[in-house]
This record gives structure tokens, C-alpha cells and sequence, in this order.
């Protein structure tokens, strides 16, 4: 697998692996967190063997905002990039920025967003994402997922799609390391009614299930090398514990 990488040094890199009812599926998750002057720069990419399909973003975070943000999606086999989409956030209110989004043979488009979160598709957002909501008042928010439900109709990839989504907090669990605890939310609305699970230690997305029919989906966080640095990336709205998130090879 292409490890993420990015320029200056890496604060923190990990892997998501995905599992189909207790089975590993060839589905790679990498990411990479640095810093940048005035914040960090995250990247990640999921690659999709079976499609010969590789998806990326490359964020810039600043006062645990998504600030801009450059998603691709690239055919491996063909070498070409079908689709790409650039999203920036408004100066002076959180919620307001611009989405600009274009498929291959196609004119670039955009649409101001207005009360609205973004969310870049790679689960290493998942906890700005999820700590903006839980900040909200009933903890509701609309959301801007890029579109990728079928990836054959390439024309419609990356599209802008808005639903409405909630987040509660569940509970707090042991993690998998002596002394550590996890963070447990419910996030439901949009293609998500029957609530799907997230579990997430200082901002960071450890583990994420889900069912689709009759099959059992896990996320899960398999490689964590470095330093998270918790809340000088984004601020999170159950802290599990005071102490740093160590070194983990």
C-alpha cells in the first residue's frame, strides 16, 4: 500500500481496515497528519482494489476548521483522474464556504454552502466531524457528503449531496490498550436511520460499524504510529482522558 505522506514532519500517521462480518476486505485506508504554519495539513487516500479506484484528500486544518480541502478520485488502471473537488470554508462564520466539484470531460461547477458541515469522505474526519455536531445544540446538523454510491456513473462523482444527521454521545468503554477509554457516539440520518456506531478516543476515529442487509461492517484502526495531539487539531466534546495518546507501532 502507498503510505500517506506530506510535507514537513509527521506528527502521526495510522491504517483503517475494513471487515465484513469479522473479515478482512482488500480495502486500505492510510492517512497522515503534519504540521503547517498556522495548523496542520491531513491527508489521506482509501484504495479500492476491486475498482481499480483510489480516493484521496488533502485538507488544511487551522483552529480545528477544515479550511480547504482537495478530494480526487483516480481510475488506477486508466491513470486518470475522473473527478476532483476542492471545498474552502468562509472567512468570519464557521459554516459558509464554497464547494467547487468537476468529473472528467466535464465544466468545473460550485455552490455557496450556508449552514452547513463538510465532510471529506476519509474516516480520519470523522472526529471534526462529529465534535462540530456534538457542539450543536441537540446535536443536529445538515451535512455535505461528497456523492460516490455508484462509482460507474462517473458523472455524478463528487457531486454535492446534503442531508440532515444527528449525534448523540452513548457511553464510555475500555479501549484496546491498559488505561485508555473510547468515546462512544450513535450517528443517524440520511442513508444512516438504523444509526451506525463510532468510537473515538481524543478526536481520533479508533473504530466505526455499521450494518448493511445482513452483514456486519467494521472500520477499524489498525496502525497508530507517533503523536496525536488531540485538541490543537479539533476539539472534541467528550474528553476520555487528560492524558496524550502515546506512541503506538
Amino acid at each position: 500500500m502507498n503510505r500517506c505522506g506530506g510535507e514537513g514532519d509527521v506528527l502521526a500517521r495510522g491504517e483503517y481496515e475494513y471487515l465484513c462480518d469479522g473479515v478482512p476486505v482488500p480495502i486500505s485506508e492510510s492517512w497522515a497528519l503534519s504540521r503547517k504554519a498556522g495548523g496542520f495539513r491531513l491527508s489521506s487516500q482509501r484504495e479500492i482494489p476491486a475498482l481499480s479506484v483510489v480516493i484521496s484528500a488533502h485538507a488544511e486544518v487551522a483552529g480545528g476548521e477544515i479550511k480547504r480541502c482537495v478530494l480526487r478520485w483516480l481510475d488506477v488502471g486508466r491513470k486518470a483522474c475522473v473527478a476532483m473537488a476542492c471545498y474552502r470554508a468562509g472567512e468570519g462564520c464557521h459554516n459558509d464556504g464554497v464547494y467547487r466539484f468537476r468529473s472528467a470531460g466535464s465544466p468545473s461547477r460550485s455552490i455557496a454552502i450556508t449552514g452547513a458541515l463538510y465532510f471529506p469522505l476519509l474516516r480520519i474526519f470523522a472526529g471534526q466531524l462529529l465534535g462540530k455536531m456534538m457542539a450543536q445544540d441537540g446535536g443536529e446538523a445538515r451535512i455535505l457528503v461528497p456523492w460516490i454510491r455508484e462509482p460507474a456513473q462517473t458523472e455524478k462523482i463528487f457531486t454535492p449531496e446534503f442531508s440532515g444527521r444527528r449525534v448523540r454521545y452513548l457511553n464510555t468503554e475500555a479501549g484496546e490498550y491498559a488505561g485508555e477509554s473510547l468515546d462512544c457516539f450513535e450517528y443517524s440520518g440520511g442513508r444512516y436511520e438504523d444509526g451506525v456506531i463510532y468510537r473515538l478516543r481524543q478526536g481520533l476515529l479508533r473504530e466505526y460499524c455499521w450494518r448493511q442487509g445482513s452483514s456486519e461492517w467494521t472500520v477499524r484502526l489498525k496502525k497508530l504510529e507517533g503523536i496525536w495531539p488531540g485538541e490543537q487539531l479539533w476539539p472534541h466534546a467528550i474528553a476520555s482522558s487528560p492524558s496524550t495518546v502515546g506512541t503506538v507501532t
